[in-house]
Protein backbone atom coordinates (compact mmCIF):
# COMPACT_ATOMS: atom_id res chain seq x y z
CA UNK A 1 0.00 0.00 0.00
CA UNK A 2 1.50 3.15 -1.16
CA UNK A 3 1.64 6.07 1.43
CA UNK A 4 0.22 9.10 0.67
CA UNK A 5 2.44 12.26 0.46
CA UNK A 6 1.97 14.67 3.89
CA UNK A 7 0.59 18.41 1.87
CA UNK A 8 2.47 21.49 3.17
CA UNK A 9 1.69 24.75 2.02
CA UNK A 10 4.41 27.80 3.17
CA UNK A 11 2.76 31.09 3.37
CA UNK A 12 4.27 34.34 3.27
CA UNK A 13 1.64 36.58 4.40
CA UNK A 14 0.75 40.33 3.26
CA UNK A 15 -1.47 43.04 5.00
CA UNK A 16 -2.74 45.03 2.19
CA UNK A 17 -6.52 43.64 2.43
CA UNK A 18 -6.63 44.81 5.88
CA UNK A 19 -4.81 48.06 5.15
CA UNK A 20 -1.35 47.51 6.50
CA UNK A 21 1.10 50.09 5.00
CA UNK A 22 4.70 48.91 4.68
CA UNK A 23 6.62 51.87 5.10
CA UNK A 24 8.45 52.61 2.11
CA UNK A 25 6.94 50.21 -0.08
CA UNK A 26 9.06 47.61 0.96
CA UNK A 27 8.30 43.68 -0.77
CA UNK A 28 10.60 41.07 -0.61
CA UNK A 29 10.99 37.87 -1.72
CA UNK A 30 9.61 35.19 0.79
CA UNK A 31 13.06 33.13 1.25
CA UNK A 32 12.20 31.78 4.61
CA UNK A 33 9.42 30.11 3.10
CA UNK A 34 11.07 29.26 -0.08
CA UNK A 35 14.20 27.19 1.68
CA UNK A 36 11.82 25.66 4.07
CA UNK A 37 9.51 24.22 0.94
CA UNK A 38 13.15 23.27 -0.63
CA UNK A 39 14.34 21.49 2.48
CA UNK A 40 11.20 19.22 2.79
CA UNK A 41 10.50 18.58 -0.95
CA UNK A 42 14.18 17.22 -0.44
CA UNK A 43 12.69 14.34 2.20
CA UNK A 44 9.52 13.69 -0.17
CA UNK A 45 7.06 15.87 0.79
CA UNK A 46 4.66 17.71 -1.50
CA UNK A 47 4.69 21.08 -0.57
CA UNK A 48 3.90 24.82 -1.79
CA UNK A 49 4.44 28.22 -1.62
CA UNK A 50 1.94 31.00 -1.48
CA UNK A 51 3.58 34.88 -1.67
CA UNK A 52 0.44 36.81 -1.13
CA UNK A 53 1.93 39.92 -1.85
CA UNK A 54 2.15 39.41 -5.29
CA UNK A 55 -1.77 38.58 -5.53
CA UNK A 56 -4.34 40.82 -5.90
CA UNK A 57 -6.72 39.39 -3.81
CA UNK A 58 -4.43 37.45 -1.39
CA UNK A 59 -7.24 36.41 1.06
CA UNK A 60 -9.47 35.03 -2.18
CA UNK A 61 -6.49 33.41 -3.28
CA UNK A 62 -5.87 31.59 -0.22
CA UNK A 63 -9.33 30.48 0.40
CA UNK A 64 -9.07 29.20 -3.05
CA UNK A 65 -5.70 27.25 -2.83
CA UNK A 66 -6.94 26.06 0.85
CA UNK A 67 -9.76 24.12 -1.13
CA UNK A 68 -8.23 23.15 -3.93
CA UNK A 69 -4.79 21.72 -2.61
CA UNK A 70 -6.14 20.48 0.40
CA UNK A 71 -3.04 20.92 2.41
CA UNK A 72 -2.42 18.87 5.65
CA UNK A 73 -0.36 21.31 7.13
CA UNK A 74 -0.25 25.18 6.71
CA UNK A 75 3.43 26.97 8.28
CA UNK A 76 3.13 30.75 7.83
CA UNK A 77 6.30 33.25 8.66
CA UNK A 78 6.10 36.66 9.55
CA UNK A 79 8.10 39.70 10.95
CA UNK A 80 6.14 41.89 13.50
CA UNK A 81 5.01 44.15 10.88
CA UNK A 82 3.05 41.28 8.53
CA UNK A 83 1.54 40.37 12.14
CA UNK A 84 -1.91 41.37 11.47
CA UNK A 85 -1.78 40.31 8.05
CA UNK A 86 -0.97 36.58 9.38
CA UNK A 87 -3.38 36.13 12.15
CA UNK A 88 -6.07 37.29 9.49
CA UNK A 89 -5.10 34.56 7.28
CA UNK A 90 -4.99 32.07 10.09
CA UNK A 91 -8.23 33.04 10.43
CA UNK A 92 -9.30 32.53 6.61
CA UNK A 93 -7.56 29.38 6.44
CA UNK A 94 -9.35 27.69 9.57
CA UNK A 95 -12.55 28.90 8.22
CA UNK A 96 -12.13 27.31 4.65
CA UNK A 97 -10.85 24.06 6.81
CA UNK A 98 -10.79 23.77 10.56
CA UNK A 99 -8.95 20.75 10.80
CA UNK A 100 -5.90 21.71 8.94
CA UNK A 101 -2.96 22.13 11.73
CA UNK A 102 -0.87 25.55 11.43
CA UNK A 103 2.24 26.30 12.20
CA UNK A 104 3.79 30.06 12.88
CA UNK A 105 7.14 30.90 12.95
CA UNK A 106 9.39 33.47 11.67
CA UNK A 107 10.61 36.81 13.70
CA UNK A 108 7.72 37.75 15.74
CA UNK A 109 6.06 34.38 16.82
CA UNK A 110 9.66 33.43 17.90
CA UNK A 111 9.83 37.21 20.28
CA UNK A 112 6.31 37.11 21.01
CA UNK A 113 4.32 33.47 21.17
Amino acid sequence: MKRKKTKILFVHPSGKDIGLKIQGGLIYPPLGVAFLGSVVRTEGYDARIFDANIEAQPFRTLEKIIKDYKPDVVGISFTSALAKGAHHMAGVIKKSNPGITIVAGGYHPTVVP
